[in-house]
């Protein structure tokens, strides 16, 4: 290859995957090494701690869920064996487990008349009460046609949004729980990173784009809700959902099917190999995404802040063609994050489908062997996975964690920034006669000089002008 050519693909690599920094003046180290993501995923749990009430409620409730799931796919055995097959209940080496011995009790010596009026009337109670298994009560990025799919139009909805797999009465207030859980930690951040950038030095405040500190307060601060709730509360079920199956698949099936369990955390590795690589990928586009977002917010909030000087100077054109270019950089920047995305998920898909398939052949060579009825296929399917989905889960959680690590980062930047109220001084008392000030000097941060040798005295009454 040509040095011109290899240039043009260095430029159109660094054009779609390198760093950029747009209008980013004081923020421009910009890269997250694994270290400071797992600093700054500490630092999101943390905000956990505004809303303990919320965060327990909602914890307790979706592990009620759980145990709601864990009796399905049982209760579609029964269906199949002892409804459709007719078999009698314990006719199977498959044992049930414990918390079916009840309900097996009560259906034993029933007709299977009897026991699918049963099962009906106890669908009917769960249907009021979780709802429909088949659909999530869910509003996200991707749940909702009212949202967008740049961040700035999916913001408030992130902040309103929560999810339930279940529905009814239950999902309800699981639903609201969430809704008001992640209102509270976005609106904790929000009143933080306000009152911090009110209060930054005037050299910086000088420096800065208004438009950037919009962008941080509104639109990056949506995010870190899921940063903190992702690690706990989805990851956390997720783990103790694939712990149940996998005693469930010990308990029952130890002897018909042993290699079910190795099988479905062997997705583990194959998620994290396609995930894991791109991690530092991922933190970079959605930084550079991010910083696009705010150029545009930066230009729409100059040509509004002097919209006389520019449409009397005539140059509201000029304005107009520097706004379009901007969203266009912005919307280009939310394609390559969302196709980069999309490559990452068929490719850990890919490795999940493959494994499925190697499960079906086990189950259905077990059911011909007369190892297993019809009825441990739906059984078997629903537990294993419901253990992949703890590995799936952990390999995702990383890979979208870093799409949240990027506007933390940029968020805790200023509120850890030197700020006028981190200064400490003698209090004043009341000034009675007037003020001395004798040969003061200031230096900005940057080495600029303000003052040098300044001496001026200022008696109550005064009218002075600084000019300068």
């Amino acid at each position: 290859m040509s040095e011109g050519a290899a240039a043009e693909t260095a430029n159109v690599v660094d054009r779609f995957v390198g760093e950029h920094h747009h209008d980013d003046r004081i923020d421009v180290d910009t890269e997250i090494s694994s270290v400071e993501a797992t600093r700054l995923l500490w630092r999101c749990l943390k905000l956990l701690g505004c809303a303990k009430l919320l965060f327990a409620a909602k914890f307790a409730l979706q592990v009620g869920t759980l145990c709601f799931q864990l009796l399905t796919p049982w209760i579609a055995k029964i269906v199949i064996d002892n409804v459709i097959l007719q078999e009698p209940i314990g006719a199977t080496d498959v044992p049930y487990p414990p918390f079916m011995q009840p309900i097996i009790a009560f259906l034993d010596g029933m007709t299977p008349l009897e026991i699918m009026f049963a099962l009906a009337m106890g669908y009917l109670a769960g249907l009021i009460l979780i709802g429909m298994r088949a659909g999530e009560l869910n509003v996200g990025l991707f749940g909702s046609s009212l949202t967008g799919q740049d961040e700035t139009a999916a913001a408030e909805n992130k902040i309103s949004g929560s999810y339930s797999e279940s529905s009814g009465l239950w999902g309800l207030l699981e639903y609201a729980v969430g809704v008001r859980l992640s209102q509270r930690l976005a609106n904790e951040l929000r009143t933080r990173l306000f009152q911090r950038l009110t209060r930054l030095p005037m050299a910086v405040l000088a420096e800065k784009r208004t438009g950037d500190s919009l962008y941080r307060v509104l639109y990056d601060t949506a995010s870190i809700p899921w940063a903190a709730l992702d690690p706990t509360l989805t990851l956390g079920t997720a783990i103790l959902t694939g712990a149940a199956n996998m005693y469930l698949i010990a308990y029952s099936y130890e002897a018909t099917a042993p290699q079910l369990v190795w099988l479905a955390w062997a997705v583990l590795p194959l998620v994290f190999a396609v995930t894991f690589p791109a991690s530092n990928l991922m933190r970079r586009i959605n930084q550079t995404k991010r910083s696009a977002g705010s150029a545009t917010t930066n230009a729409m909030e100059e040509t509004v802040a002097s919209i006389d000087a520019v449409q009397s100077l005539g140059g509201m054109r000029a304005e107009a063609d520097k706004f379009a270019n901007r969203s266009l950089e912005s919307y280009f920047r939310e394609r390559v994050a969302f196709v980069v995305g999309l490559l990452l998920f068929i490719g850990a898909a890919a490795a999940v489908v493959g494994i499925g398939l190697w499960v079906v052949i086990i189950v259905t060579d077990g059911i011909i062997e007369g190892r297993m009825t019809p009825g441990d296929f739906g059984v078997l399917f629903g537990m294993f996975f419901g253990i992949v989905f703890v590995p799936i889960e952990i390999g995702s959680f990383w890979l979208n964690l870093q799409t949240k690590l990027a506007p933390a980062r940029r968020i805790f930047f200023f509120i850890d920034y030197e700020s006028d109220d981190d200064h400490t001084g003698t209090a004043l008392a009341r000034i009675t006669q007037g003020v001395d000030i004798e040969h003061v000097a200031y230096v900005y941060p940057d080495g600029r000089t303000a003052l040098a040798d300044v001496s001026l005295a200022m008696r109550l009454g005064e009218t002075i002008a600084i000019v300068g």
